[in-house]
């Protein structure tokens, strides 16, 4: 069970994986960039990401572990999803402040599209 106090969560021994579920909202073209560059690593034989979830998890693991945000949030269409996190990544998701969440993960995933694109072209 979690025990949320004001806007932090505090990890618990009989915390299920189950309910580690985050809700996000972001640009749905920055969506369909994400999905087409997958498909092209795909294309490549390199299945680094399986899927739209798994890049979400690791660009809010690489924001979390200090990548700096340096993608502007859109104003257009959003595209909205629910993903299973780890624990660690959920109780981060939590500390985020609470009006500013979908703007920080739309960055987050910008700026990691962004990072990921130029480590391909190496």
């Amino acid at each position: 069970m979690k025990k949320v106090t004001g806007n932090k969560v505090e990890k618990n021994e009989t915390f299920d994986l189950e309910k580690n579920s985050i809700s996000i909202r972001a640009d749905f073209f920055l969506m369909q960039e994400i999905n087409n560059y997958i498909d092209s690593l795909i294309l490549k034989g390199k299945f680094d990401y399986s899927n739209q979830s798994d890049f979400i998890r690791k660009a809010i693991r690489a924001y979390k572990d200090g990548m700096e945000l340096d993608y502007a949030p859109q104003t257009g269409k959003k595209k909205a999803m629910s993903l299973i996190v780890e624990e660690d990544l959920f109780l981060f998701y939590q500390e985020l402040p609470k009006g500013n969440k979908a703007s920080i993960i739309e960055r987050c995933l910008g700026t990691f599209l962004k990072n990921e694109n130029k480590k391909s072209l190496v």
